[in-house]
């Protein structure tokens, strides 16, 4: 376990106080999905905590239509014309400044039926010999080791959008790692590879997208990204490059970017 230390307000109180529950249920899973949407942008907090304006928050669309979201609309919300909701947070009246710790579990990746570590992961990565690594394993990798957000096909069941079956047949797969990365909303979904065809289900139709293709092979990696859209029957060539995994973060990087 990792001790995370902060001499500021602490993290499960702010949470609180932005979800307007003072028992509101928060362990070190949360905790990581909150960060992780700070940095995605979809929570963005103002104001100064004991100042003498109220602090406010901004809850993006999204979080409130991910599936088992613990987001709720409350009452005394503003909804933007967006959907966004802007909220005062509850009890800023009490001010808190202590030394605060919360135990968090080191983050850990699948190796086939394994669970490892990120040093290890990538100390397996450097070896060319060592074969454990899969194409998918390096995929989820990089992509969760990212800002880019997950979302399951289930999001565009429910929507207004036309709706289609995406699904793509690339030359030489050879165990390729292919994921779909919507601009619109900065997130990933992963395909299930069967029947040499990754299969995306139900996605919007037209949608701006990007493929982002990962390869393991012989030890080595290889990379591409395709921008293209959500269309029925796709035909999309990669055309890879070999990288390290220090590149194939920054391209990576690079693609979140561009989103934001």
């Amino acid at each position: 376990m990792d001790t995370l230390y902060s001499t500021t307000r602490g993290l499960v109180e702010t949470i609180r106080e932005v979800m307007h529950d003072k028992d509101f249920p928060v362990d070190s899973i949360f905790t990581n999905e909150w960060r992780q949407y700070q940095k995605q942008k979809l929570i963005r907090l103002y104001g100064v905590f004991g100042s003498k304006s109220e602090p406010t928050v901004m809850l993006r669309k999204p979080l409130f239509e991910m599936e088992n979201t613990k987001f709720k609309i409350l009452e005394k919300d503003s909804i933007t014309r967006g959907g966004h909701v802007i909220r005062k947070l509850w009890g800023t009246t009490q001010t808190l400044s202590r030394r605060i710790f919360e135990l968090a579990p080191k983050q850990r990746f699948a190796v086939g039926t394994e669970t490892v570590t990120v040093q290890e992961f990538e100390g397996r990565l450097d070896d060319v010999d060592d074969l454990s690594i899969s194409s998918r394993d390096v995929g989820y990798y990089v992509l969760r080791t990212s800002s880019l957000g997950w979302i399951n096909c289930d999001r565009f069941i429910n929507g207004r959008t036309i709706r289609i079956k995406y699904k793509l047949k690339i030359k030489n797969a050879e165990g390729t790692s292919v994921n779909m990365v919507f601009k619109s909303l900065s997130s990933v979904l992963p395909s299930r590879f069967k029947n040499n065809v990754y299969d995306f289900q139900t996605v919007g139709a037209n949608e701006d997208i990007t493929l982002v293709a990962v390869k393991r092979k012989n030890g080595r990696l290889y990379y591409d990204a395709v921008d293209t859209k959500t269309e029925v029957n796709p035909k999309i060539d990669f055309d890879f490059k070999e990288v390290t995994i220090e590149e194939l973060k920054k391209e990576l990087e690079q693609l979140n970017d561009t989103f934001n």
